[in-house]
């Protein structure tokens, strides 16, 4: 391998390289040097949003937390864990009532990945517990309006500047 990625870069950067034996020395360098396992976990908090609709209330959402996750494991066998959870989505009127429309729910997406001389393969689940969505006539109407009471915020400030 380090032969294709030296042909490369002797290829795309022969004045930085130097001679085709240098790019070769170089991948031999970099392949050295890269880790025989990768490990992540990444957690990334979504914000919340909170769009007012004109004359009716607001509406909230978010995706809430999502969480990506790689124990130990070699390049030719990845087990990679998204989790996505905590999402929100209800509307509050202006009298004060509110309207929860998405229940939080926990979505969980399993990548496995494996390669070996025969070829790779690349196997997805996805599991979700309980999935709940609620509408009744008054949230429904809020949540139609949202993206006009999201656009007509944007191009208010548009308008200012």
């Amino acid at each position: 391998q380090t032969s294709k990625v030296a042909e490369i870069m002797y290829d795309t950067m022969p004045n930085a390289v130097g001679s085709r034996e240098d790019a070769v020395s170089l991948a031999k360098k970099v392949y050295e040097r890269i880790p025989d396992k990768l490990e992540l976990d990444i957690k990334i908090a979504s914000p919340i949003f909170h769009v007012p609709v004109p004359g009716q209330g607001t509406t909230t959402f978010s995706l809430g937390l999502f969480h990506l996750q790689m124990d130990p494991c070699e390049y030719s066998h990845l087990d990679i864990n998204f989790q996505l959870k905590d999402m929100v989505l209800y509307a509050v009127t202006k009298r004060g009532e509110r309207f929860d429309m998405f229940q939080p729910s926990v979505f969980n997406v399993k990548v496995l990945y494996s390669s070996n001389d025969e070829g790779s393969q690349v196997t997805v689940g996805v599991e979700t517990q309980k999935a709940g969505v609620t509408l009744v006539p008054q949230s429904l109407q809020m949540l139609m309006a949202t993206p006009f009471a999201m656009a007509s915020v944007m191009w208010e400030k548009e308008q200012k500047e």
